[in-house]
């Protein structure tokens, strides 16, 4: 199943590089000159994105060096790429998360994905930057229209390596079950969470954290034994 997608490059953000906006799921190209790119708010290419039913995302954060101030200007966005494999290959700076809590802590209810980027920049410095990074959907059926009101509603993870198997939240507490990790991490605002990490030599495949009461979202990141991650989506509950 392929599903047709574009990513612009518009504007300028506050520390001068371009917001990257990616929009999946639109069947025609967006009504934006490619020579106009920098007098294209990105909140324009979101609200085009969302008029034809896709879905709009901000990519590699950490890469474009976007403030939390360019991020939280922004509405009605899915999320933004938590991990970029070729961000991360080429110059080491794919991984977002530190975005991603600054808008969850400010009460944005955005989702996190991981990416390749593929561009096939491969030499004997740097290793393919395909098949690396990956979302897992669980849509009701395998079609264009399932997948993304799956994306819509937040119902995927992502991930280099780790299965979150499942998630349950029961008597205040949430529970986790994973493929084999080195560790577990509750990941909340501010300085609330937790992470549980296995003896050395070993590995845990379950984890759960007592919820204090006072958690705006708490979030799951799963540490495979090889160094490799997932990512759940927030949990809200404010």
């Amino acid at each position: 199943l392929v599903l047709q997608g574009e990513e612009l490059a518009v504007y300028r953000a506050e520390l001068g590089d371009l917001f990257h906006v990616v929009v999946v799921g639109v069947d025609e190209e967006l009504p934006f000159k490619r020579e106009e790119k920098l007098d294209v708010p990105p909140q324009d290419v979101i609200d085009a994105a969302i008029s034809l039913g896709a879905v709009a995302f901000i990519a590699h954060p950490y890469w474009s060096m976007l403030t939390l101030k360019d991020l939280i200007t922004l509405n009605n966005f899915l999320g933004i790429e938590v991990y970029n494999t070729t961000c991360d290959l080429s110059i080491g700076k794919g991984l977002s998360s530190v975005h991603w809590d600054m808008l969850l802590t400010s009460n944005r209810k955005v989702y996190g994905l991981a990416v390749d980027d593929a561009h096939w920049h491969i030499s004997n410095i740097r290793p393919p930057d395909t098949c690396v990074s990956w979302v897992m959907v669980k849509a009701v059926e395998k079609t264009k229209d399932a997948v993304i009101e799956a994306l819509k509603k937040g119902l995927f993870y992502s991930s280099t390596g780790p299965m979150i198997k499942r998630i349950l939240v029961e008597d205040d507490c949430i529970k986790v079950w994973s493929s084999k990790c080195k560790s577990i991490k509750f990941i909340a605002d501010i300085w609330r969470g937790s992470r549980v990490s296995a003896r050395p030599n070993e590995y845990i495949e379950y984890a759960e954290y007592r919820l204090r009461g006072d958690e705006k979202y708490v979030r799951i990141e799963c540490e495979g034994i090889d160094g490799s991650m997932a990512w759940s989506n927030p949990i809200f509950f404010v």
